[in-house]
This record gives C-alpha cells, sequence and structure tokens, in this order.
C-alpha cells in the first residue's frame, strides 16, 4: 500500500515537473518573440518631438541630376531649405506638443527606441499653402505657375509610420535620417503646390533640434519646374509660405 502511495506521489510529481517546463519552455518562446528595448536606448512614443515655423527660406539651384528625379533634363530644379525657429518642443511644452499628436491624429501607440540619444526631429507648423509666382520686368504683370511647380519632399510622417507595419503596442528601432545611416529609407512623394493642402504641409519640410536651435534637414525638399514655363530672363521667380500667423514669408529663386 504504501508503495503504491509513493509511486502515485513520484508520477504526480513527474507530472508536475513536466507541465511546468512545457509552461516555462512557452514562456521562453513568447519571450524570443516579443522585441527587447536596445541596449543603451531611448524609448519614446513621440518620436517627432517638436514643430518649427518656417520664418526665412533659402532656395539653391541644383543640377536635376543630382536630385531624386534624375531623368528631368527639361527642367530646372531648386533644392528649398526653411529657416526656421522652434515653436515647440517635448522638451519645454509637453503638454502642446501632446495637443497637436491628437489634433493630426498622430499615433501614439508605438515604441521607438533610439541609440544616439533623445528623440529630436522637428515637424513643420503652421505652414498653410505654398505658391510660386512669375513677375515680368517690364510691366509687372504676375502670373502664377502653383500648378506647374512640383515639389518633391521626404515624407516625414510616413517615413516614422508606414516603411514598416506598425501594429498597436509594436516596438522599433528609429534611425538618424539626418546622418542618413544605414537602415530604412525614408518615404519620398511628390505633388503640385496647388494640390498640396495644409495637411499634406504638415510633412513636408522637417529639420532636428540641436543645442537648442533649429537644424533644417538638407537634401530633403525640391521644387521642379519646366525650363520653358516661362522666360526666366523677362522677370523673376518667388516662393511664397503662407502661414496662420504673421505676413507670408517669400523666397526669390535664382535662375543661374
Amino acid at each position: 500500500m504504501k508503495k503504491t502511495i509513493l509511486r502515485v506521489a513520484m508520477s504526480s510529481l513527474f507530472l508536475g515537473f513536466v507541465t511546468l517546463s512545457v509552461a516555462s519552455l512557452s514562456s521562453c518562446d513568447k519571450e524570443k518573440e516579443r522585441p527587447e528595448p536596445i541596449s543603451g536606448s531611448f524609448p519614446s512614443k513621440h518620436p517627432i518631438s517638436g514643430f518649427f515655423r518656417v520664418i526665412k527660406a533659402e532656395a539653391t539651384l541644383t543640377p536635376v541630376e543630382k536630385t531624386p528625379q534624375k531623368d528631368r533634363s527639361d527642367y530646372l530644379c531648386w533644392e528649398i531649405v526653411p529657416g526656421s525657429e522652434i515653436h515647440y518642443s517635448l522638451i519645454r511644452d509637453k503638454e502642446k506638443v501632446s495637443q497637436i499628436y491628437k489634433e493630426r491624429k498622430m499615433r501614439e501607440d508605438v515604441t521607438f527606441y533610439s541609440v544616439i540619444g533623445p528623440f529630436n526631429t522637428l515637424g513643420v507648423h503652421g505652414l498653410q499653402a505654398m505658391t510660386l509666382s512669375f513677375t515680368r520686368d517690364a510691366d509687372h504683370v504676375v502670373t502664377d505657375l502653383s500648378s506647374q511647380a512640383l515639389l518633391s519632399y521626404e515624407h516625414l510622417y510616413k517615413t516614422y509610420y508606414e516603411r514598416e507595419p506598425l501594429a498597436p503596442g509594436a516596438e522599433t528601432s528609429y534611425y538618424r535620417f539626418l546622418a542618413h545611416e544605414v537602415g530604412p529609407k525614408t518615404i519620398r512623394e511628390e505633388a503640385s503646390l496647388t494640390s498640396l493642402t495644409p495637411k499634406d504641409l504638415w510633412w513636408t519640410f522637417w529639420g532636428y533640434y540641436l543645442n537648442s536651435e533649429f537644424t533644417p534637414r538638407e537634401a530633403s525638399v525640391y521644387l521642379y519646374l519646366k525650363k520653358d514655363a516661362v522666360d526666366l530672363t523677362a522677370g523673376k521667380l518667388v516662393l511664397t509660405f503662407v502661414r496662420d500667423e504673421g505676413d507670408p514669408v517669400k523666397v526669390e529663386l535664382p535662375t543661374k
């Protein structure tokens, strides 16, 4: 009788050990499937950590072959770089940045990990429209060329959230696009100036918060216009940034 009881006890103990082992292995498998935080990383659900206002801009005539659309030999091209001031940053204006996230319906359910320090990417704020006009010197007649001008830009939001499938609760690594390190490429889009809505313009220009100052992202935005659109020797081209507050920002485009 004692042997029978002992045998049952040993059997129960063995079954318990097997059950525990299987559960442990299953738990380990799940742990392996779960992405682990990168050592020394900075997690954030707000990788776009602030917003800036355009206060000036620079336009540089750029050879087409040095741009993303290398085959446009019949176009003139300018690199457009905003000169800006930081309007809101996560460091100083956490509530306002969170409010903008909600207003723009930006995702806050994905955790990004940065191995290079806290997130410092800034998106544009307050930009309502962009136009391109040509003013003839002889009689000062102004021609609107906005429908013919094409803006090619790296889409800020899609670059972060749509370059890979990200389910709610997902975790992913962040790459410093400024340094063009090895990693997922940015997502580039193109549209005429007239077709860009204020919502589209949210994601056209971006930069970085470095040493408490705004540093624009270069080689990011290009403006294309066909060479035969107007006689460029007879006047000047002006690109205008229409803002929600203050006077428009204007920059003359060089033609040579």
